[in-house]
């Protein structure tokens, strides 16, 4: 006889995905990375699967969050009305921090194999890092040649900053959808 699926959610915090997530005593199901699997007989036993979506779920989490504080930290500092030419280079040090976490997120992506039912949700991913990349790059360049007038004209409501970012929003919004054990803010 066939065994049956049963999803079971399972949030992962900021602690450690064992201390989110831990088996119960024989009988009861398990919850292992959000799933379980009932066999015929009743015992349950964690599918093979099951543990590998919710070790991608703890690595993407800590791959994403330094990420999301880096980009709210950006964000915040690039919208103040008092913008002056000499607060430039400290924006500028936000946006390189913000870019090497964004960098190292996105090889995260790369380099780790997701579960195969997050494969275009991820793709979708990199390809909107992509996109707010080549955005982020032209303000640093704006930044580093103290373009105030360039800066300040690549941010705010429905410019290009915005535009890749709530695009980069939508496609961790549509992964949360496909690996809901993940925390995954956005914004």
């Amino acid at each position: 006889m066939r065994s049956r699926r049963t999803i079971v959610p399972c949030l992962v915090a900021i602690a450690p995905l064992s201390a989110a997530c831990s088996g119960s005593p024989s009988g009861a199901p398990t919850t292992t990375g959000g799933r379980s699997s009932t066999t015929s007989s009743g015992g349950s036993t964690p599918t093979p699967s099951a543990s590998s979506a919710s070790a991608y779920a703890a690595g993407l989490q800590r791959a994403y969050l330094p990420v999301s504080d880096a980009l709210a930290g950006v964000t915040a500092a690039c919208v103040r009305s008092d913008m002056r030419l000499a607060l430039l280079p400290a924006r500028g040090r936000q946006v390189r921090t913000f870019r090497t976490n964004l960098a190292r997120f996105a090889a995260f992506l790369r380099r780790v194999s997701p579960p195969p039912e997050a494969g275009a949700a991820v793709a979708a991913v990199v390809r909107a890092i992509s996109a707010m990349e080549r955005q982020f790059v032209l303000l640093a360049a704006r930044i580093r040649h103290l373009d105030l007038a360039g800066f300040l004209a690549m941010g705010g409501l429905h410019r290009p900053l915005d535009r890749s970012i709530n695009a980069f929003f939508r496609a961790i919004l549509a992964l949360h959808a496909v690996v809901p054990q993940a925390f995954l803010p956005t914004g």
